[in-house]
Formats: C-alpha cells, structure tokens, sequence
C-alpha cells in the first residue's frame, strides 16, 4: 500500500476527530454552573400510643387435662349372686353417694346371722350359769371355815374364763355375719360416674374381683403448668405439712375449650405440688372446679374427664407499670419514641411481664411520651417521622 493510499484512508477519522475536539473547547468554555441540592429528607408515618403508668392484673396462660380427684375400682368383700343393679350403675353412668349400686342374694348373710346370733345367746347362758356356779363355789368355801383365800380351782376362774371367752367370740362372729350380711349391698362412697363395669344381673362374684371402675364428680382437678419465671406474679397457695393458712387467696382460673365457644368453667387454685416435674422443669399447679357436670346447673355444658382446656390463671397486681402493645418493642427490650420534633428517640426499656398482645415495662418510660408501634427496619435515632395516634377501641367510647 502507497503513502497515498494511506494518508487517503486516515484524513477522514482525522477531520472526525478535530471537529469533536473543537465542539468540546467550544461546550467546555460556554458551561453552566449548576448549585448542588440536598435531597429532601424521607418522612414516613408513623403510629404511636401514649405512655399511660397505672396498675395491671397479670393473667398467668396454661394448659392441661381435666383429671377426676378421686377414681376407685369398685371389689366386693362377699361372694354371691347378683340379684339387682342400680339404673345408674352402667358405663356412663351417674350415681349419688350411699347410693346402692349391686345388691348381692343374701339368704346365706341372713342365715349366717340367725346362727351366730343363737350361738351368742347359748354362750350368754353359759357364761351367766358359770357365774352363779363360781358364786355358790364361793359361798360354800366360806360356809365350811376353812381358812385362807380359795384356789383359782375353787372360785371356778378357768371356767369362768373359757365362758367369757366363747361368749365374746359368738359377739364376734354375729357382728362378722352381720358385717357380711350388710356387705351384700354394694354402696356408692361418693357421688361418681361409672367408667367401665364388669358384671351384670345374675352373675355370681366372689371376693377380689373387680366389678368396675368410678371416679368421683363433685369436683375435678386440672394440673397446669408455671414456668418458674411467672413464679413471682402468682399467690400460690401455701399449704404445707400440718400448716393451714387462714385466709389464705385461691386465685381465680377460667377455663376454656377451643372446640365449645363461649363456654368457660370458673374454678380456684387450690394448691400447688411440692415439686418441680423433672422433665419440664416446671411448677405444677391444680386448679378445681366443683359441679363439673353441670349437675345442678343445666345451662352450662358439662366439663368432662379427659377433656382438654387452656386456663387463664389470676395473678398478681403490678402497681405503676406501662403496658404497651408487643409490636412496640424490638430486640428484646428497645423501644422507639417520637420526641417534641417528631424525631425517632432509640431507648431500653425494661420488660417485667409478657401478656400478649401486650408487654409491662416497669422503667425506661416516662409518663406522656409517645410510643412508636410502626416497624422501621433501618430508622435510626433522629430519624424524622409523622406522628398518627392509634386510638384504642376503649378511647374512642
């Protein structure tokens, strides 16, 4: 390739070139100069509560089993044909205390008493004919002079004392058959409900054979559970040995069923075990309700064994504390406050009690200040916000 073809080749980029040179020496001389603007500050709304101090009744929440206080396996002492049953003795089955639940046959008790009771007045006479004879054996000893005290022989003791002796047995034995006879008639020992029975009309049962299973409904227990860190805001009833303390408060528990609405059992908490559960790690506290199957209330709808309930313990009162929604409190204790600017005021608080949705802080807040409830990931202090009240259902009556 010649020079010339070459410099032909090159001439236009370089007439490119120099007329874009020129054009920026021409814009760089004739700029304007632009003055720098700061970027508005981002306000964003903000939802805040008032910080009100006053007093709050804690409510302590727990779950647990609704257990009978009392079950029993019904045996009999005596054999015998079972000649009449009770129309509440059946599974499911309700029944009073002294109720008569089996009534056995009782010819054979009947007879037995009629026999020892013969026994009984035959060793009476006995024992009365003894008597007279040990009183002549005295008298004729002292009639005939002879000196000295008489022979326990002479005084007819042994054979006073062989009646005595068979005179109490036959008191024994008539009190055994009577015992037995009575024994017949099996009997409710408390007001219960039959949860599985095992014999029926014309049976015959012997001694130490189960006949069924019952459990006492005057009243039922529920074992609940207390992480020990609510331990200070429950009164515990303290009972302990022979110690009985007069007055002593059994706070209020209000049990629910998830699966009946708007039906709750009152009951009280009447103790507390002398344990902690060594799985759990927590104290077991037993709550009573009485009358659970509505027995005398036909209203409220029965409160069976085995069913399942959450309970809202009562608990201690806390005197000049804040309480404030959950949501207000990040990280475990920080809180937000809007100051007098409507700027974000990072602050600890010190958190007491957890009663969801709500958190009591005893410290940290002043009374008045304004609370901060919306989330604001990456506010930081001094952040500004603007400020909307949330107004409370009760605030707005």
């Amino acid at each position: 390739m010649t020079f010339k073809k070459i410099l032909k080749a090159f001439v236009p980029a370089l007439v490119v070139l120099g007329a874009a040179g020129g054009v920026s020496s021409w814009m760089m001389k004739n700029r304007v100069e632009v003055e720098p603007v700061e970027a508005p500050e981002e306000v964003r709304r903000a939802e805040f509560v008032i910080a009100r101090k006053g007093s709050h009744q804690v409510t302590l929440v727990s779950s647990g089993e609704v257990l009978p206080h009392t079950k029993s396996t019904l045996i009999p002492q005596v054999s015998g044909e079972v000649i009449r049953v009770s129309p509440g003795f059946r599974n499911g089955g309700f029944f009073e205390a002294g109720e008569v639940l089996i009534e056995l046959d009782e010819a054979d008790y009947r007879a037995a008493v009629t026999e020892s009771a013969a026994t009984l007045a035959q060793s009476t006479a006995a024992l009365a004919l003894e008597v007279a004879r040990a009183e002549q054996a005295v008298a004729a000893w002292r009639d005939l002079g002879r000196g000295g005290d008489p022979s326990d022989l002479t005084m007819r003791k042994p054979q006073l004392a062989e009646a005595r002796a068979a005179s109490a047995a036959a008191a024994a034995r008539l009190e055994r058959a009577k015992r037995d006879l009575k024994r017949t008639k099996i009997s409710a020992p408390y007001p219960g409900y039959v949860r599985d029975k095992s014999v029926d009309l014309g049976q015959v049962i012997s001694p130490g054979t189960p006949i069924a299973e019952i459990f006492a409904i005057d009243y039922v227990e529920v074992r609940l559970p207390i992480d020990p860190r609510d331990l200070e805001f429950i009164d515990l009833p303290k009972r302990y040995r022979r110690s009985v303390i007069v007055g002593a408060k059994e706070p209020k528990v209000l049990l629910r069923d998830s699966n009946i609405p708007n039906a709750p059992w009152e009951g009280r908490l009447v103790r507390a075990e002398g344990e902690f559960d060594p799985r759990s790690r927590k104290l077991f506290v037993i709550a009573q309700v009485d009358d659970p199957y509505a027995l005398n209330d036909g209203e409220r709808p029965p409160l069976k064994v085995g069913q399942f309930v959450s309970a809202e313990i009562e608990g201690k009162t806390l005197e000049d504390v804040f309480v404030i929604p959950e949501q207000a409190v990040r990280f475990g204790n920080q809180i937000k406050i809007i100051d007098d600017e409507d700027r974000i005021r990072l602050r600890e608080v010190k958190v007491i009690f957890n009663d969801l949705p709500n958190l009591v802080v005893s410290g940290g807040l002043e009374e008045g200040e304004r609370v901060c409830l919306t989330a604001l990931p990456f506010a930081i202090d001094g952040s500004l916000v603007e400020p909307r009240e949330r107004i409370t259902p009760e605030e707005s009556k």
